[in-house]
């Protein structure tokens, strides 16, 4: 079965949040066709946040994707949304740059 794992990256000194978006998942279609081709573009870590890690999995295949803080500010949207991660994270994803 394939399947989406997304890691939020946001240091917090506890575990990185992360949820599973299924093939039968409305935002699934909308997700594979937004990612960057793999590799995608390296996170330099830190303090905060940095990023997503997209692990997209098939029967015959993993593949592991990165997409930089504020590198595509409408698939960190999007990743955010279908995660419905916690809403006081939202603050810290999408800060302005000062």
């Amino acid at each position: 079965m394939e399947f989406l794992l997304i890691t939020l990256l946001i240091f917090s000194g506890r575990p990185a949040p992360e949820c599973r978006i299924n093939i039968d998942d409305p935002s699934f279609q909308n997700i594979k066709a937004a990612l960057p081709v793999p590799p995608g573009t390296p996170i330099i870590g830190g303090l905060g946040y940095s990023g997503f890690h997209v692990k997209d999995v098939t029967d015959v295949r993993t593949t592991f994707i990165e997409i930089p803080r504020r590198s595509d500010l409408d698939l960190e949207h999007l990743l955010f949304n279908a995660c419905r991660f916690d809403e006081n994270l939202r603050k810290y994803v999408f800060r302005p740059v000062i």
